[in-house]
């Protein structure tokens, strides 16, 4: 070759690649030998590949060739994700339908891949746009759904006003403004330029919180740089610590402006039992109807310092404070201050919130909370920079442990109050009147000398004796000493006559420090003692052991003190968990994961939804909850009242996850009803029935009924002839002949086997279960010993069309051999929304294909609801009223 052509050469290869399939899947490839390679799917931009690109898939080609050298089956592919915001926003401004942008930049974009030489079977190029492609994605989302891990919520979201769309964090951008003469920076689209403002809508959303765990303890097993693990560390952010509860009072005036129904002297006893509390651990807490507020926090132990509350604008509670009558100054005296707080910070993305800037806020005048520790009213506030989505979107504000309460404190003037004292390897003391030898002489060091000629010591404790007996001769009459210990501050008084009184700082001798500090200094003693360790912590020499974020000795914290964090934290949680004031809790911050952010150009949801009234003509129990819950307007689900549990043939109530579900059910406010079965054994069918029917509350309509095994045939019975909300089967025992070969074949005691097959008999009224029960909800297991898999999910879904059927797999049959001394998916779905008025697309309907005929101009709708092909055929298929989710 006289000169190298690298354009004439690698064409000329390319060419013959692919023409002759040189990197085609292979045929020959074995567990052992087979390798398969996928790069990230890049989106399909109009500039074309850049330089990021190339280095990625030259790296993955190198490898792939790499691997066919050492003698492995190499598979590599390579796809597009075509899916997303530029084709979306391109399509607003033009237009033109995103299919024909993406289609004209995949031309483009495939060539300069395939100009680079990588050695890919070009035959598996997929997009994820492609209907064969998302047809996964929908499968995979109905999968989720039925597990209970797809679910709709509201939540704020960035708003354009002008485009009457959902932005995305990255259609947000800052923008300089004027007003009064300050500049200020707000949060403006990148469209139009209009300023964003947050806006609660219902969105889809992943519930990848149920893994975090999973998520984080499984990076041990992955070989990823450490940087990078500590990243997705920080991410999940898993945190221990404790839910606390804070009860909440109106101190607004009259009677007639009680919050709740209470008049204030009501509350006020209510607050003397709370103030002994923590002298009396036995003392109950409120009752559940009193208003409360609940916070998560990892320092539990630093309770007695909570000073104030601080809830994010969005908080639940302020909308039930504002709606107690027609007005809402009723409680909170200055709501129109509150209101217009609220409504600037609906302007601010998450993010501007959580950045470090000056703190800003409104006390809520009118309503006081009760730090339950020591039962002190404690005012609320609102502030920007609580998150409605994190934890509770409410905290209780430590100032002398934790940064931004402390910043808070300052700006407002708000108590601080130091219960961690930092352990440090020396006494801190502040004296005056001795030369700098004496202070050597007991092992003292000097570490500053002030304008007034007091002096900032230190002192090692073993010397602490020697120093005690130094002051006590040295000092003067009327003046006094103090200083640190290892879990503490210790005083020293020489009285006027010369008579010395000791005594270490605590709950009981802080009034009389304060006084004897008051009147050493001739000032006039005030009605109410200050905080002596307050009053400590404003001396820049010792807010560095009292004002601090550090763990250390709880002090000031009646119980707790003398304790260390860790045992603090631990003894303050089993106080909180007895006396009903709150509870151990793990949080994150890995939040759940929003899949509703494109307006159009993204997989369509395969949900189907019906606004009218009833939902179901042969589900009138669906349809009165679902009314219910619409017309109730409460953002937050509403728990069921009691929920029943039938138990197995052979169990009890305290068998396999009944015990535990019990107290789960019980934290949660929920009555808890499981029937000790008659012969259970050797099961009666109208035995069993009754032994449930004379324990059912006399309402049902909010009662879960769940059954297992047999105890789900009970259960069907028993929905034959009440209503329920919810009917929750696990693993059910129905009456079909596979289930009969099955358990004939599994259980050889002649006389138990006739007995059970005798009680489940083919006549159920399948019709009746149906119109009582606002939702089926079935748990089946892959390889279950007793119960047929496809048999018993054909019948489910023939009798009951719109049941969800969750699968999982290896589950045995639920019992705690397989691993069910606990049941989280039972507890998640006990718990759960009904949402009658959401119905899942069938499996053999997929994909919901995106339309042609679409208008992309911005009304604040999505493009879909102005599709006429998109909803053709679906009332037809599915009944009068449904329609495609758009």
């Amino acid at each position: 070759m006289k000169k190298y052509d690298p354009k004439q050469i690698e064409s000329k290869w390319q060419a013959f690649w692919e023409k002759n399939k040189t990197f085609s899947t292979p045929e020959d490839a074995t567990p052992e030998n087979k390798c398969y390679i996928l790069p990230q799917l890049p989106y399909p931009s109009g500039s074309g590949l850049h330089v990021g690109h190339a280095e990625v898939y030259t790296a993955c080609d190198i490898y792939a060739r790499y691997q066919r050298m050492k003698g492995k089956k190499v598979l590599q592919v390579f796809g597009l994700d075509s899916f997303g915001l530029p084709a979306e926003n391109y399509a607003i401004k033009t237009n033109v339908h995103p299919r024909e942008t993406i289609d004209k930049t995949t031309e483009n974009f495939v060539s300069q891949v395939k100009a680079l030489g990588v050695s890919v079977d070009w035959d598996r190029f997929v997009r994820s746009s492609d209907p064969s492609y998302y047809k996964f994605t929908q499968w995979f989302f109905l999968l989720m759904y039925e597990r209970g891990l797809a679910y709709r919520k509201k939540q704020a979201v960035n708003w354009c006003e002008s485009c009457k769309t959902v932005l995305a964090n990255e259609q947000v951008v800052e923008k300089q403004s004027t007003d009064d003469g300050r500049r200020t920076t707000v949060n403006v689209c990148e469209r139009c330029g209009t300023e964003i403002i947050q806006r609660e809508m219902e969105q889809w959303y992943l519930k990848i919180t149920d893994y975090a765990d999973r998520l984080i303890d499984d990076l041990d097993k992955v070989d990823w740089p450490v940087e990078t693990v500590k990243r997705q560390r920080d991410w999940i952010g898993r945190s221990e610590g404790a839910e606390i509860t804070f009860s909440v009072i109106s101190t607004n005036g009259s009677e007639e402006k009680s919050f709740e129904g209470k008049n204030v002297e009501s509350q006020k006893s209510d607050l003397k039992e709370k103030s002994s509390a923590s002298k009396d651990p036995s003392v109950a807490s409120l009752s559940q109807d009193d208003n409360t507020i609940t916070v998560f926090t990892t320092r539990p132990d630093t309770l007695f310092g909570a000073t104030y509350m601080v809830l994010a604008p969005e908080h639940a509670l302020l909308q039930k404070l504002s709606t107690v009558d027609s007005s809402p100054s009723s409680i909170i005296e200055n709501w129109d201050e509150v209101e217009a707080y609220i409504q600037e910070t609906a302007k601010k993305t998450d993010l501007d919130r959580q950045v470090n800037k000056e703190k800003t806020g409104v006390e809520l005048k009118g309503v006081k909370a009760i730090n339950p520790a020591n039962g002190e009213e404690i005012p609320v506030w609102i502030a920007d920079y609580v998150i409605a989505t994190y934890g509770t979107g409410a905290i209780m504000a430590v100032p002398a442990h934790d940064e931004r309460d402390f910043a808070f404190a300052k700006k407002f003037g708000l108590k601080i109050v130091p219960v961690v004292l930092k352990e440090v390897g020396e006494s801190m003391s502040f004296v005056m009147g001795l030369s700098e030898d004496e202070i050597k002489n007991f092992g003292g060091e000097v570490v500053e000398k002030t304008d007034k000629g007091f002096f900032k010591i230190t002192i090692p404790f073993n010397r602490l004796d020697d120093y005690k007996e130094f002051i006590r001769i040295k000092m003067e009459p009327k003046f006094w000493n103090e200083f640190s210990t290892k879990d503490g501050f210790y005083f020293i008084f020489k009285h006027e006559n010369g008579e010395i009184e000791e005594m270490k700082l605590t709950k009981d001798t802080n009034d009389l420090i304060d006084r004897y500090g008051m009147a050493f200094n001739d000032e006039e003693v005030k009605e109410r003692a200050e905080n002596v360790y307050s009053w400590l912590a404003k001396n820049s020499f010792y807010e560095s052991i009292l004002i601090h974020t550090d763990p250390g000795i709880a002090i000031n914290s009646d119980f707790l003190n003398g304790l260390p964090t860790q045992e603090a934290k631990t003894k303050i949680i089993d106080w909180l968990e007895k006396n009903g004031h709150g509870k151990r809790k793990i949080q994150y911050k890995l939040r759940d994961w929003s899949v509703s952010r494109q307006r159009f150009w993204g997989a369509p949801v395969p949900m189907l939804i019906n606004e009218q009234f009833p939902p179901e003509a042969d589900q009138p129990m669906a349809e009165a909850i679902d009314k219910e819950q619409r017309t109730t307007n409460n953002e937050q689900v509403s728990l069921p009242d009691a929920v029943v549990h039938v138990h197995a043939w052979g169990a009890s109530p305290e068998s396999h996850f009944r015990n535990w579900l019990r107290e789960e059910e019980k934290n949660l406010g929920v009555e808890s009803i499981t029937p000790m079965l008659p012969h259970t054994d050797m099961p009666q069918r109208r035995e069993w029935r009754t032994a449930v029917e004379t324990v059912l509350p006399q309402e049902t309509k909010n009662t879960v009924l769940e059954g297992r095994s047999l105890g789900a045939f009970t259960a069907l019975e028993l929905a034959q002839t009440h209503r329920f909300r919810k009917l929750i089967l696990i693993a059910p025992t129905l009456p079909i002949q596979e289930w009969k070969a099955k358990f004939t074949a599994v259980v050889s005691d002649q006389k138990a086997r006739a007995t059970v097959l005798d009680m489940v008999q083919n006549d159920l009224d399948y019709s009746a279960i149906k119109k009582n029960c606002g939702e089926i909800v079935v748990f089946l297991s892959t390889n279950d010993p007793y119960i047929p898999l496809e048999a018993s999910e054909t019948l489910l879904k023939q009798k009951f069309p719109h049941c969800r059927i969750v699968r999982i797999r290896d589950a045995g049959h639920f019992g705690t051999d397989d691993g069910y001394a606990t049941f989280d998916a039972l507890k998640d779905e006990i718990v759960r929304e009904i949402r009658p008025d959401l119905r899942t697309t069938r499996m053999d309907d997929l994909p919901v294909l995106l339309p042609n005929d679409v208008d992309f101009k911005p009304t604040g709708q999505s493009p879909l609801t102005y599709s006429p092909s998109f909803q053709n055929g679906v009332e037809e298929k599915y009944g009068t009223g449904w329609k495609r989710e758009v």
